[in-house]
């Protein structure tokens, strides 16, 4: 955590390119948003989400982790037209003293009320 902190503070200062992550931590069917977890969020900077929709004639997704889906799509992936992905840039999103006072309990711990709120964010935006 913390050299992805580290990471994150050299982004924002121009010394490093900024880098990406997959605050799932793994893949669904594309149709939700699982839980984040902490790596991005736990040092309450601020992260620029990014979010893909797949749409294919099969309905098959490299996302989708079953094997028959996944080969289908590889093999009909060279047709014209079969399959198109769009990538999603929303704002950058740094949580402020609005933030805390409106979606915060106080209870729970800061990275994880961050973390639920960009991927409340992504999910409406996405239509997850």
């Amino acid at each position: 955590l913390k050299e992805i902190e580290e990471r994150q503070i050299a982004a924002e200062k121009g010394g490093n390119t900024p880098i990406m992550m997959c605050p799932e931590g793994a893949t669904t069917n594309g149709n939700f948003l699982i839980k984040f977890k902490r790596g991005a969020f736990y040092s309450l900077r601020p992260v620029k989400p990014y979010f893909s929709k797949y749409w294919s004639l099969t309905n098959a997704k490299p996302v989708h982790g079953d094997s028959i889906g996944l080969f289908a799509y590889f093999n009909l992936l060279p047709l014209p037209g079969f399959t198109m992905v769009t990538y999603h840039e929303m704002p950058d999103f740094k949580p402020n003293e609005y933030f805390w006072k409106h979606h915060w309990d106080g209870k729970e711990e800061k990275w994880l009320a961050y973390a639920r709120a960009v991927r409340t964010l992504m999910a409406e935006a996405g239509g997850f």
